[in-house]
């Protein structure tokens, strides 16, 4: 046998191998919490279960990355960004970093400095604008498309003259109609409580942005409907001479 595969071949199982921790208290704005860190890297030979902590709270903390997610996880703040600080010194930014490398001894403390968690604020108003969009403004502006198309056809000239009565006719009465519900879209859009007390001050002009939106493609709609009530009205007058004549 060489000397290379002697030395490589990894060592048997350690019977009753016991892994060595430290208790150590987090203190987050003041709160103690009392964790236990490992202090050493086990073996990977080791055929011990996994470690818990004393009180069996939490489970043994072996590297900055896993202290981390435990503050994330079990408190109020953010342990991604918190700024661990241990005798002046500040924990790394590497998750793989062993623990066992600040050699914690029983009872000391260390540090947390940072912000809580930001948790979502269900936008109310956001929602029930998108709702109202979805639910409405789609379905109108479709109703569009269908004048616009067949205004295009009408002025095509390719309809009999009754046929053409008839149509614009028709046509008159759809963009009234199209006129009166784009109306009450904008009364109902103002009405839409878009923020209460507690929206934060950003979601609020973001809201009034989103519905500004909303009503001034209402608008173009009708700028756009009173186009063809203008070229309806010509095509009438042109029937007419025509009739006359």
């Amino acid at each position: 046998m060489n000397c290379f595969s002697f030395c490589s071949r990894r060592p048997p199982p350690q019977q009753g191998y016991q892994l060595m921790t430290t208790s150590i208290t987090l203190m987050l704005a003041g709160e103690p919490l009392t964790l236990t860190v490992a202090n050493e890297p086990a073996p990977d030979y080791a055929d011990a279960p996994e470690a818990s902590s004393n009180d069996g709270a939490f489970p043994v903390l072996h590297t900055v990355g896993e202290l981390r997610s435990l503050i994330t996880e079990n408190t109020k703040f953010d342990g991604e960004t918190m700024k661990l600080i241990y005798k002046g010194r500040m924990l790394s930014n590497d998750a793989n970093e062993h623990l066992s490398k600040y050699t914690f001894q029983n009872g000391d403390k260390v540090m947390g400095l940072g912000k809580q968690k930001v948790v979502p604020v269900e936008d109310k108003g956001l929602q029930a604008l998108r709702k109202y969009e979805k639910d409405q403004l789609v379905k109108l502006g479709k109703t569009y498309d269908e004048l616009k198309a067949d205004m295009a056809m009408l002025e095509q000239n390719f309809l009999s003259t009754s046929m053409t009565h008839e149509m614009i006719t028709k046509l008159w009465k759809r963009v009234l109609q199209f006129n009166d519900t784009s109306e009450k879209h904008l009364i109902a859009i103002d009405a839409i409580q878009i923020f209460d007390d507690d929206t934060p001050d950003n979601m609020r002009q973001r809201n009034r942005e989103v519905r500004k939106t909303m009503i001034n493609g209402i608008q173009d709609y009708l700028n756009f409907n009173d186009k063809f009530k203008f070229r309806l009205e010509q095509l009438k007058d042109a029937q007419a001479e025509r009739e006359r004549n």
